[in-house]
This record gives C-alpha cells, sequence and structure tokens, in this order.
C-alpha cells in the first residue's frame, strides 16, 4: 500500500497490529489510515495521549506556537482544527505531555531555551490554561514529565546548561521539580558537571552535557520515580534509583568507551518501561541509542537491586546518521506499553543514504514480551531528510476495528508509505 504526501505536515497513522505471535517472528503492521492533521509546517516534539472518553489528543509545536487537537472519534478518522494554545511560547522545544483527567500538562522549553515553562490546561481542548516559569537563567536542553498522582502532581526532569560566567562557574546539571496544582514547586539537584553542553564542530556529537533525562514511575503512585540519562562526558547512561526521594542513588547501566578509534556512548534518547505487577514488581525495559556505535540497544533494570547489570545490553538495529544536528538517529522517540500489546512498543526515527539520497525512516520495535526479551522491528514509512523524527504513540480501540490498534503521530514530510502484512 503506497500514499503520497506532497507538504511538509504534522501526520497520524491508524495502524493495525499483527497478533503477538507474528510480532515474535517479525511480522508487521497493516496500515488502516492516514490523516493530514496541519495544513502548515508542523510536527515537532509531537505527543499523543488517549483521554478517558476514548479520544486521543495531539500536542506539537507548530507553525506559530505550541497548537493542540483533538481526534473527533475513536479512529481519528477526522479532528479539531488545531489551534495555537494563548499566553505560550511561541517555539515551544522538547515538548512533553500527559493528561490530567482529560486536562493536558505539557512541559517544554521557552524563551529561546532559557526558561521551563508548565502549562496546565483547565479543559481538554485547552482553551483555557495557567503557565509556571519552573526554571530560568539556564539553557535548557530537554525535560521528560510524570504525573505522579491524582491529585495532580507534575514531577519533571529537566537537563540545564549554564555557560555564563567563569569557567568555574559553567556546567551541566540535572535538576528534578515538583509543582502542585496549587501552585507549590520543589526542586532537588540529582547530578552535576562541570562540563556544559556543546557539540563538535566535525561529527556534530556531543562533548558536554547532562542530556535527554527520562523519568521511571514507581511500581505505584506510593513509590518513588527514577530518573535515567546520558553523561556525555563519562560516556555512560546512568540510571538515579528513587530520584524522588529521600536517598536517591546514581548506578551506571550502561559504559562507552573510545579504543583505537572504535567509540561508543550509550545514553542519548533513553526511555524506559515498566513491566506489569503480573510479570515483575521490579523489573524495567530500558531503549537508548549509542550515538558514535549508531546502533539501539535495549536492556533490563531491577529496582529492588538498584542494578542494570544482570544481562548484557541487546543491539536491536542500526540506525544511520548519528549526529546530532538534525535531531539524530532516535530524535524524541516514545517506548510505551500499549492496551492489548504483548509488550511495549517503540517509535523512532532512522535515517539512511546521504547527501541527496538522504531520507529519513519512521521505525517501531515491537516487543513480544514485557521486558523485550524477543522483538521485532518494521519501517512504518519513509520520506525526505527529517521524515519521521519526534513521534509518539498512543493505542486505541472500537467496535469498529477487529483489534485495538495503533495511532502513530511524526512529523512527515514528502513521504512513501511502506507497510508488512501480518504474518
Amino acid at each position: 500500500m503506497h500514499m503520497q504526501l506532497l507538504a511538509a505536515t504534522l501526520g497520524l497513522l491508524l495502524l493495525l497490529p499483527a497478533a503477538a505471535a507474528s510480532l515474535s517472528s517479525g511480522g508487521g503492521w497493516r496500515l488502516l489510515n492516514t490523516l493530514k492533521l496541519d495544513p502548515l509546517p508542523a510536527g515537532r516534539y509531537t505527543q499523543t495521549r488517549l483521554a478517558p472518553d476514548g479520544t486521543v489528543t495531539v500536542v506539537f509545536n507548530g507553525n506559530a506556537g505550541l497548537r493542540l487537537a483533538r481526534c473527533a472519534d475513536a479512529t481519528c478518522s477526522a479532528a479539531t482544527p488545531p489551534h495555537t494554545l494563548a499566553d505560550t511560547d511561541p517555539n515551544p522545544r522538547f515538548i512533553r505531555m500527559e493528561l490530567d483527567g482529560s486536562n493536558p500538562v505539557m512541559a517544554y522549553g521557552a524563551t529561546n531555551d532559557t526558561e521551563l515553562h508548565l502549562t496546565r490546561c483547565h479543559d481538554p481542548l485547552c482553551q483555557g490554561s495557567t503557565t509556571a516559569v519552573l526554571a530560568t537563567s539556564e539553557r535548557v536542553r530537554h525535560c521528560d514529565l510524570l504525573l505522579a498522582d491524582d491529585d495532580g502532581e507534575a514531577v519533571v526532569a529537566v537537563g540545564l546548561s549554564d555557560t555564563h560566567g567563569s569557567t568555574a562557574e559553567q556546567g551541566s546539571r540535572l535538576l528534578l521539580i515538583t509543582s502542585q496544582r496549587n501552585g507549590t514547586v520543589t526542586k532537588k539537584t540529582i547530578a552535576t558537571d562541570p562540563v556544559p553542553f556543546d557539540t563538535n564542530s566535525t561529527t556534530g556529537l556531543p562533548t558536554g552535557g547532562l542530556e535527554m533525562p527520562c523519568l521511571i514511575p514507581g511500581a505505584t503512585p506510593d513509590d518513588e520515580a527514577h530518573v535515567a540519562y546520558w553523561d556525555v562526558v563519562r560516556k555512560s547512561l546512568n540510571v538515579v534509583f528513587e530520584a524522588t526521594g529521600l536517598e536517591p542513588r546514581t548506578v551506571v547501566a550502561a559504559k562507552g568507551f573510545d579504543i583505537f578509534g572504535a567509540k561508543s556512548s550509550p545514553g542519548a534518547w533513553v526511555r524506559a518501561v515498566r513491566a506489569p505487577l503480573a510479570v515483575s514488581r521490579h523489573k524495567i525495559a530500558v531503549s537508548y541509542f549509542d550515538l558514535p556505535a549508531g546502533a539501539l540497544f535495549t536492556l533490563i533494570c531491577d529496582e529492588q537491586l538498584q542494578s542494570c547489570e544482570q544481562e548484557e545490553p541487546k543491539k536491536i538495529d542500526l540506525v544511520g546518521h548519528r549526529d546530532v544536528s538534525d535531531f539524530g538517529a532516535g530524535a524524541f522517540p516514545e517506548f510505551r506499553q500499549l492496551s492489548g500489546m504483548p509488550g511495549p512498543v517503540l517509535a523512532y526515527f532512522s535515517e539512511v543514504g546521504t547527501g541527496a539520497q538522504e531520507q529519513g525512516l519512521l521505525k517501531l520495535l515491537s516487543c513480544a514480551d514485557p521486558l523485550c526479551a524477543n522483538s521485532s522491528v518494521a519501517t512504518l514509512a519513509h520520506g525526505h531528510k527529517g521524515f519521521g523524527r519526534d513521534c509518539s504513540l498512543e493505542m486505541i480501540g472500537c467496535a469498529a476495528l477487529p483489534q485495538p490498534a495503533t495511532l502513530t503521530a511524526a512529523a512527515f514530510a514528502s513521504a512513501q508509505w511502506e507497510t508488512k502484512s501480518p504474518g
């Protein structure tokens, strides 16, 4: 099945997954529907979340700022016209969204990445909202958002970089911020490094920074959350267990190297999914990219043991170009356990080719079990350079579908879909 989209835009794909047995043996996905969501150039930092009424909310960086739309029905055959949220930043970056009931809550970099904002919508369409400035005076790199309980407590992890003042005053830090609905904010620094974020002018790879934090919820709302992040200088993927608690503990989950020209630095675009309680209370599946090695990996962490060293990381896929000049391999992936699926699913961006032949790919890693011991990778679509980046996932279902389907949103340039039939 092929479909051509001619304009740079934000698109939605409705995908029907193969049976679990087929997924474990390399089966694929069947494309049911596509929807051009925004006629304007749009789609950076896309986030999708399922509301209690069964419809999906989509937020993204659009031509005029922070944009929001909602699917009109369970299969997203149409959507409300996207609108720009009033009193928000004109160029929000690193957007993360969760729903407080049906109302979106969003964390993002603002004011040319010099501030971290948290916007709480007062209604599902965000016709009204309140925005708080959570951090300022430092460069906002990436952030992640977790709604910790039914009271709407928002936990934000953010990487900050400071290049002001003397060398001794510069550096990077990882900040954990808790924001209550009533406006009360608490902050604590969970990691620091004297080297600020920068990139190598030749390779495009970072040379410093505490990058791309990922919040991992506790097993229950009463349990402490953890944070995973990429320590660029030390070439390591680190996990801060019980980061929201009184006694956080940092461990190295994966360690890189630079030996005789061979380079490795694990931790970019780290994402994590807890195993269902019925499988294990303490196991966590983690995905990450090693940009110098050009590969996607998974590993398993155990929060009870506060360790990620029981098994070697598993190489999943080669991901093409590896710098961060165009968001790099991975490009804001999303790793989620979706209802009705045998294991978590990772949507991510990759690239192939060079020069005029370079193409962007939107890919899905489908795990056949909760800890991703077995998995398959499918290329959903390909297009011009940058196609498929900033993707997000949600599982939907209704009587019109033979089984639950996955809604995937991503930034689409001129595109041609490639899908695999089940089996």
